[in-house]
């Protein structure tokens, strides 16, 4: 097995978690009208200034995060904060952020409380989405890690 190997197969999970939902129908983007969500526009806002009024934002709630920049890339394991203020850094381009529990060497990440950034200034949170609930258990030597 390769080095990333593992990791790989950890981002092809969290990947498909992310397919039930609503894409546009060239797959490039998501349709955020259509589910509950928040819009932080980071050209105008602080995340965390934003977050702090969101009541209804699950990410922020965990004290990990879990981020995937592609199905193809390691994801990287993170403390909550360290995702908030890195992720641009982090991802270097569109990507995922999830929230995640750690104990010992497992993680839980929670693949419903999710945001996702555009790669530029927009930072969408899902919010009292349904679907709520989905976890997936995973090992923290399927990450990277940050910083």
């Amino acid at each position: 097995m390769g080095r990333d190997e593992g990791k790989t197969d950890a981002s092809a999970v969290l990947h498909e978690s992310t397919l039930g939902l609503p894409w546009s129908k060239s797959g490039m983007h998501i349709e955020w009208d259509e589910i509950p969500h928040i819009t932080i526009d980071l050209s105008v806002s602080d995340v965390r200034d934003a977050l702090e009024q969101a009541e209804d934002v699950r990410l922020a709630q965990h004290d990990w995060a879990v981020l995937l920049f592609s199905a193809s890339s390691p994801a990287t394991l993170c403390r909550i904060d360290d995702a908030l203020d890195d992720f641009d850094e982090i991802l270097a381009g569109p990507g995922f952020i999830f929230g995640a529990d750690r104990s010992e060497g497992s993680v839980t990440v929670h693949t419903r409380d999710l945001a996702y950034y555009d790669g530029a200034d927009r930072l969408f949170f899902l919010v009292g989405d349904p679907r709520r609930g989905h976890a997936v258990g995973l090992q923290s030597s399927d990450f990277n890690t940050w910083p």
